[in-house]
């Protein structure tokens, strides 16, 4: 297919949530210049578009500092990057702090309810990412030179003498490529490849998918949270946890509270409620216990929405909603191909087996900056390559509509390679996939992008049905039915790169 040449800059940030956004700022800040590549809007893409805009961070006290540090890796299940953890806590009050230059309105409270400065916490009122995303695409607008290219999809990385040289993109079925001294994928996880997720649909794995292509590791691709408090009918909404200390339950279709035998009921780590939730028929939101008061003060949307259906129950199921797996990156966010950078959902390591409420705002405010500063840098030594680009890879355009095989395989990986795993479904998930992936490679698509999409999601579910095929055990976000216990044998990480597999054992839990 015919590459048309778009433009050449110092810095090209794929990905226009709040990864990139801080990542692009920071990169302009060093004199370079940087483009923008996002599928949707800058500013309105991604998952930090539809979070609930909060921040948790720790305290500046260095004692504090090892105490949040224990919570995430006893989260995280001891197999958590320790040295991006340190990063991530080091920084994450002055990185938030920071926000407030382009986020005058963003609330910062530092105290818990004992006035302990340990239970940091920053967000926007209402609690909505849409506002802090808007806001940080305002300020590029207002105050930088940065180009931002909306709706285009990054399909490959190019290379030359072994680092990046520049990058292939696609709108509207053409294909356009863009030099580069340095690159940084802040592309987003890959929720998206369940067929239920809180997610947006532009989470479908394309960076990681493009880094496997050149070479480069993954890591944790076992590890996805599921988020169990979310009504789906007769409105979509997101349930406060809070609700569940106010007298509000779940029952199952029968009517029975069937958390009603857990130490914190409904309050349980959410692994473990989405997974009861899971084995239920169907589960309803009861709120006849909680009062009218407090719904109208803490949670009037959803007052509204009992009051607009009287009558209707509501449903529940969970979401995929934060995936733990990624990309390997250094403290510094480079990688192992020279010019090539990552921050964000994109990158794994970081979070273990699973991620914290409330981290991963901050591990953008925190890495975005950290990954923009270092490829600014990188850049001012290089000089731009040369090269015919290609992605061999690709199809003839055709008029195949090929939007059936991305339904069958998100609902299969929501049925085998969910919530509740085993060895006989995760076995049939593999024959699903190439079967699904031997089919696509036939087609001649009408639209090049859901063909790439596509293609890329085949790659990740490959990836994370073999990962978690080789954790014989339940640890975190990971639950095998068949092995329903952590075992410390996978006190570890498995590593993939280049079609093949290393398993990073650890022979105790890390010390912090």
């Amino acid at each position: 297919m015919l590459i048309k040449k778009a433009g050449q800059y110092d810095v090209v940030v794929v990905g226009g949530g709040l990864s990139g956004m801080y990542a692009a700022i920071e990169a302009s800040k060093y004199g370079a210049t940087v483009a923008i590549i996002s599928k949707k809007k800058t500013g309105k893409s991604g998952s930090s578009v539809v979070s609930k805009s909060i921040h948790r961070f720790s305290s500046k006290d260095s004692s504090l500092k090892i105490d949040y540090f224990n919570k995430a890796i006893g989260a995280g299940r001891f197999i958590n990057d320790k040295a991006l953890m340190t990063v991530l806590i080091d920084n994450g009050s002055d990185s938030v702090e920071n926000l407030l230059s382009y986020l005058p309105n963003l609330y910062l409270n530092k105290k818990n309810s004992d006035g302990i400065l340990y239970s940091n916490i920053a967000y926007h009122n209402p609690k909505k990412g849409f506002f802090i995303t808007s806001k940080i695409r305002e300020y590029i607008d207002k105050h930088t030179c940065i180009s931002i290219f909306d709706g285009f999809t990054g399909v490959e990385i190019m290379t030359r003498n072994d680092s990046v040289c520049g990058l292939i993109v696609e709108k509207n079925n053409d294909l356009q490529y863009f030099s580069a001294k340095s690159i940084i994928l802040a592309t987003g996880g890959y929720a998206y490849i369940y067929k239920e997720t809180s997610t947006t649909n532009d989470e479908t794995g394309d960076g990681i998918a493009m880094a496997l292509r050149k070479g480069l590791s993954t890591v944790d691709m076992e590890f996805v949270q599921f988020y169990p408090y979310r009504v789906v009918f007769p409105a979509i909404h997101d349930i406060f946890p809070n609700l569940f200390s106010e007298g509000a339950i779940f029952v199952n279709e029968k009517n029975e509270r069937f958390m009603e035998n857990f130490p914190k009921k409904e309050l349980e780590n959410r692994d473990i409620l989405a997974r009861e939730i899971f084995k239920q028929k169907e589960v309803f939101l009861n709120l006849d216990m909680c009062s009218t008061s407090y719904l109208l003060k803490e949670s009037p949307e959803l007052l509204e929405i009992v009051k607009n259906h009287p009558g209707k129950p509501l449903k529940v199921v969970p979401k995929a909603h934060f995936t733990m797996g990624g990309m390997r990156i250094q403290s510094d966010c480079s990688t192992d191909l020279d010019g090539l950078f990552a921050c964000g959902e994109v990158t794994g390591g970081l979070h273990g087996a699973n991620r914290l409420a409330g981290y991963a705002l901050t591990e953008t405010a925190v890495f975005g900056p950290i990954a923009g500063r270092n490829a600014a840098l990188y850049a001012q030594n290089r000089i731009h390559g040369d090269i015919i680009p290609e992605a061999p890879f690709l199809p003839q355009a055709g008029q195949d509509d090929i939007k059936a095989i991305k339904r069958q395989l998100r609902d299969m990986m929501w049925k085998k390679v969910g919530i509740v795993k085993s060895e006989e479904g995760l076995l049939e998930a593999k024959s699903v996939i190439i079967e699904l992936k031997a089919k696509l490679e036939k087609t001649q698509p009408s639209s090049l992008k859901d063909w790439i999409e596509t293609y890329n999601m085949l790659i990740l579910a490959d990836v994370m049905t073999e990962s978690s095929l080789l954790r014989k055990e339940s640890r975190g976000a990971h639950f095998r039915s068949d092995y329903p216990l952590e075992d410390d044998n996978y006190l570890g990480n498995f590593v993939y790169q280049q079609g093949s597999w290393v398993q990073m054992v650890f022979e105790t839990p890390p010390e912090p």
